[in-house]
């Protein structure tokens, strides 16, 4: 019989390793007049980093710093998007103000008593970013008085949220710090 198909030659690892992963590449500088999809975080492209409600204050900052992000989203056993936690809500009044309303310390504090319930999400439709330059971005995030922006694609059974603008990420790329 003919072999078609040849066993590639292998190797074995030594060296330190990691794991490759997806990378976005951002347009480093725009215009307010540029598409709005060139300053979109797209999950799509880059894998949106997750903790579970029960997590500890403490494990979501630090698994912020460790993924380099400012927002994780809150998700149940099934994969399901329950919320979103930022360094803000981390770092600033939150903690405190469920401290003197429940008592405690500090680290007994889990993402669930602190974080932005979906249903309080501001969003828009992917559909719709198509038409939106940066500088509507822009607005919008102002408009809404909160660093991010998630983006969502309505599907027959869920919504799937499909990527998110960040205010700091948007101030990078434009080059000037935006103010609410």
């Amino acid at each position: 019989m003919v072999k078609l198909y040849q066993a590639l030659q292998s190797s074995k690892i030594f060296k330190e390793s990691i794991l490759s992963q997806p990378k976005h590449t951002y347009v480093s500088s725009v215009e307010l007049s540029d598409p709005a999809v060139e300053v979109m975080t797209d999950f799509r492209q880059i894998v949106p980093i997750t903790i579970e409600s029960d997590a500890t204050l403490r494990l979501a900052n630090e698994k912020m710093i460790a993924q380099g992000v400012r927002l994780l989203f809150v998700v149940d056993y099934e994969n399901r998007v329950d919320g979103i936690i930022t360094a803000n809500d981390l770092l600033g009044e939150r903690p405190v103000q469920y401290i003197r309303e429940h008592g405690g310390v500090h680290d007994d504090i889990l993402v669930y008593d602190i974080m932005t319930r979906k249903e309080a999400f501001d969003a828009v439709q992917m559909q719709d970013v198509a038409r939106y330059k940066v500088g509507d971005i822009v607005e919008t995030i102002k408009n809404s008085g909160r660093h991010h922006v998630l983006v969502i694609e309505d599907l027959d059974d869920y919504a799937s949220i499909r990527g998110v603008f960040s205010i700091s990420q948007l101030s990078r790329q434009i080059g000037e710090k935006i103010e609410f």
